[in-house]
């Protein structure tokens, strides 16, 4: 494991990470590994403890806008997945569909 050398959140620390291609520092051939060495020698941009707490604050309200969005594509994919087929094969009409999508939700 390694430890931060400066004040650093860890959401920012996240982002920071995906910025960068960890796996370039890879050391090893059989077992991949890196060296703490090599990971302190990643640049990291660290801004003051203010702005990474309002990046925070931000980056969670984006990140639950988007696991709210998932869940409704999943919904709609499931209601998709399941009248679909009928609708093609002539099994259900529009107004029986409509039924079966209240019935799906």
């Amino acid at each position: 494991y390694v430890r931060p050398h400066a004040e650093l959140g860890m959401r920012w620390a996240y982002y920071e990470l995906l910025r960068t291609n960890l796996n370039e520092l890879d050391s090893g051939s059989a077992i991949p590994s890196t060296s703490r060495q090599s990971f302190y020698s990643i640049p990291v941009v660290f801004p003051p403890k203010s702005i990474q707490l309002a990046f925070q604050r931000d980056t969670v309200e984006a990140q639950t806008l988007q696991e709210t969005n998932a869940a409704q594509a999943r919904i709609l994919a499931a209601i998709r997945d399941a009248l679909l087929p009928k609708l093609l094969s002539g099994e259900i009409r529009v107004p029986e569909a409509e039924q079966a999508a209240e019935e799906v939700v």
